[in-house]
């Protein structure tokens, strides 16, 4: 008995584990997979802030801390799940800034946690995340020496703009060591910065389009028209009077109207828009605008959107003034705009408004100014509007997005591009080259076409968008041309024709396959993508594609027809190269084809624009140019070459031209003669 009980006890030692059963827990709490992926040490608004984030492997830490290198801060014991964060800030800015509370404040909670001053604002220093005093994660900035740096590669982080914070790329992969790559972006994140994902909204009701100018006015006089209780309006530019006078009805009936409008566009709120916002806060409107004094994260609130009784949505490409929102529709900008019936596609913007309202201040007209108030600032032109706003019933896929959140994102605008099977119509205000890069929405829409997409690209042609101005539409869309021509494939660029009796083109909108579609507020450079706050919609469904459609073939085609010009006539001498050249010849977008007929047989036998000829026999020979414009729109002229023979006096000139030139070799011909005549 007593041996079997040994035994069992030997066999019960044996299967016993070793160690306490949270052996393996705590082998992988020797390295704690931590990382720092926001830091703010920079002088401006709010307050100093770091952000933690567990990387996964463990979900409790303790003698965790963060150190400058000779002061540090010992957190509380913390539980994360995976790709939870925690952030610490310095003081109670942070919550003015973000309208959040941090999860610490360090000089509050953890204020007997702390070694020293920890001190985060200086221009160039590092932050060290350790476990038990070791770095297990760093982050360096500035242009300090540093001489080793614990746990990261290369160069630090450069940051000089006030209000901007560092924020890792998480996307990097298993990377050894931190490095300057990890917390490079193309954007700057500004504290305050939204960081809103796109939305996916699908919902089944109606959906109304339209046009500037042709139906613009129309249209939003129905949305606000259509208001019972609230109306929230976020604008770049409100400086109609007409508009105003909209707006400010609704809200003397008891309509809550609210505007958020930039206080600093370019060029300053003119008279007009002093008058307009006057007229709004007088009716008992709340009116507020951003970067009249107080810190903004955004250059420019670039939006034109409105959000009516909390279920519908008007967005545009257009500001509410007189181009876009014209009283008389012959005359205005192209712009696109589009009401969505759809209480989820209203609290989308909701947010977006309420996140920047946050950074405005209430709008004060100026004392005792007398604006100088201009009725009717739009000259006269020709236009014909053909294109009434439309209601829609049906199913709408809808994808709200904004700048800099997700304008870059790969399913917003990029996303798009790539889903295209067929086609891409592009109308642009203006497209610009990037400082570093190839413009990514320009390189994908190459990619689309390399890809068997027809791509056509429209863009604005008003002079201060050419290049002789500072503008680089015309060289945007030389460049795609060349670039179709190079590769052969289908991808176009043209410039609206002033032919069209547009003011301008002012869109910022794309449409894939003819039944998705963009209207937004973003044009296609560096600072409305990544700086601006800017509002777009992705609307997927095949009526509203097709209205679309419409207007940018109507906008696109090419109806005027070029004229060729060869020069004057002229007159030369038998077997003289002559140059002939059709470079004045004219069209409102651009000639394709110069071909000549050299001999009048009908047939064209030279092409290009300049061509050289040499007639060797005399008489007048006529030449004929023909040239064609992208639309297939054709010209033909002639120019005649009268080729004459040398006249007498000419050849007698000639023959004393020879004489004189020979008489030297004669004279010294005859000399050796005569010497060796009488020689012999």
């Amino acid at each position: 008995m007593k041996k079997s009980f040994m035994a069992l006890l030997v066999l019960l030692i044996l299967t016993m584990p070793i160690g306490p059963s949270f052996t393996v827990e705590a082998e992988q709490y020797t390295s704690p997979e931590l990382k720092l992926t926001e830091v703010y040490f920079n002088t401006g608004p709010g307050s100093e802030f770091l952000t933690i984030e567990n990387q996964g492997g463990m979900d409790h830490f303790e003698d965790i801390s963060i150190s400058d290198g000779e002061n540090s801060l010992l957190l509380p014991e913390i539980t994360l799940d995976e790709e939870e964060s925690v952030t610490l800030a310095e003081d109670e800015g942070y919550e003015e800034v973000w309208d959040t509370e941090p999860d610490m404040v360090w000089s509050e909670d953890l204020q007997e946690k702390v070694e020293g001053d920890l001190d985060l604002h200086e221009e160039k220093g590092k932050v060290l995340l350790e476990y038990k005093g070791e770095a297990i994660d760093s982050f360096y900035y500035g242009d300090k020496e540093f001489g080793e740096k614990l746990g990261w590669e290369g160069e630090s982080v450069q940051i000089s703009r006030e209000g901007e914070y560092a924020k890792r790329r998480m996307e990097i992969e298993d990377p050894i060591e931190s490095s300057k790559e990890e917390w490079t972006w193309e954007r700057r994140w500004m504290v305050g910065h939204s960081d809103f994902e796109p939305g996916e909204i699908t919902y089944s009701g109606s959906a109304e389009t339209y046009v500037s100018p042709d139906s613009s006015l129309l249209a939003f006089r129905d949305f606000v028209n259509e208001s019972s209780s609230r109306l929230r309006v976020g604008i770049y530019q409100i400086d109609s009077l007409k508009v105003g006078e909209i707006l400010a009805n609704v809200s003397q009936q008891g309509v809550h109207v609210e505007i958020l409008a930039e206080g600093v566009p370019v060029g300053g709120l003119s008279d007009n828009s002093h008058h307009v916002l006057s007229l709004l806060e007088k009716s008992g409107a709340e009116v507020r605008v951003i970067n009249s004094g107080s810190y903004s994260p955004y250059n420019f609130l670039h939006g034109k959107y409105m959000i009516r009784d909390n279920d519908s949505v008007l967005i545009s490409s257009e500001n509410f003034g007189d181009t876009g929102y014209p009283e008389k529709s012959t005359a205005g900008n192209r712009g696109w705009g589009i009401v969505l019936e759809d209480e989820s596609v209203a609290d989308y913007f909701n947010m977006v408004f309420e996140d920047d309202l946050r950074f405005s201040d209430i709008y004060t007209a100026q004392k005792n100014h007398e604006y100088e108030v201009e009725e009717d600032r739009v000259e006269d032109y020709n236009y014909d509007p053909r294109f009434d706003n439309q209601r829609f019933y049906g199913e709408f896929e809808i994808t709200p997005f904004l700048s800099p959140d997700s304008a870059m994102a790969e399913d917003t605008i990029l996303g798009m591009i790539d889903s295209a099977e067929d086609s891409i119509y592009v109308q642009q205000f203006y497209i610009n080259h990037w400082d570093e890069k190839e413009n990514p929405y320009l390189s994908a829409l190459k990619d689309a076409a390399r890809g068997g997409v027809e791509v056509k690209v429209l863009m604005d042609s008003t002079w201060y968008q050419m290049e002789e101005y500072g503008g680089e539409n015309d060289i945007i869309a030389e460049e795609i041309n060349a670039f179709s021509e190079k590769k052969e494939v289908d991808i176009e660029a043209r410039l609206l024709s002033s032919y069209k009796e547009l003011i301008k083109t002012h869109n910022k909108g794309m449409i894939v396959d003819e039944s998705k579609v963009m209207v937004s507020t973003i044009n296609w450079n560096a600072n409305s993508a990544l700086q601006n706050r800017e509002v777009g919609v992705i609307v997927e469904n095949e009526e509203i594609g097709d209205y679309y459609s419409r207007v940018f073939i109507d906008d696109w085609i090419d109806t005027i027809e070029p004229i060729a010009d060869a020069g004057f006539d002229s007159s030369v001498p038998v077997g003289t190269e002559v140059t002939l050249t059709g470079r004045y010849s004219w069209d409102d977008h651009h000639i394709e084809k110069y071909l000549w007929d050299t001999n009048s047989d009908g047939e064209h036998d030279r092409s290009g624009k300049n061509i050289s000829l040499i007639f060797e026999d005399p008489g007048v020979h006529e030449i004929e140019l023909y040239v064609e414009d992208v639309g297939g729109n054709s010209d033909t002229t002639t120019v005649e070459i009268e080729v004459k023979e040398e006249s007498g006096s000419n050849r007698t000139h000639s023959i004393l031209s020879w004489a004189v030139l020979l008489l030297p070799f004669i004279g010294v011909m005859a000399f050796l003669f005569k010497k060796n005549f009488f020689k012999t």
